[in-house]
């Protein structure tokens, strides 16, 4: 739940009608010394960077070099999908995602 909250950006929020037993159960996340939210955020937004610094740039652009290789069904799946991006002159990360999301 304290995870959930920290990783909101600005403008997100929703109503929930959640029951007394929910909230009561979740009452002890809110209730941690201040030390160990500050230890948590800085934890969590650690990873975060960690994770982007291993992502190639979203603007690389991506070729396919051979078709040879056995793929197993959920890169079939992905190959099928974007292969006319990668025929010719590539494609960026941006690029496969918008493509994905319209399936």
């Amino acid at each position: 739940m304290l995870q959930d909250l920290l990783c909101q950006t600005k403008g997100e929020f929703e109503f929930t009608d959640d029951t007394a037993e929910y909230l009561t159960e979740h009452q002890r996340i809110l209730r941690l010394p201040f030390e160990q939210v500050l230890l948590m955020v800085a934890e969590l937004k650690g990873e975060e960077l960690a994770s982007q610094r291993s992502f190639a740039d979203p603007r690389t652009k991506f070729e396919v070099t051979s078709v040879e290789a056995q793929l197993d069904d959920a890169l079939c799946d992905f190959w099928r999908k974007t292969k006319v991006l990668f025929q010719g002159c590539g494609a960026t990360a941006e690029e496969i995602s918008a493509t994905l999301k319209c399936r």
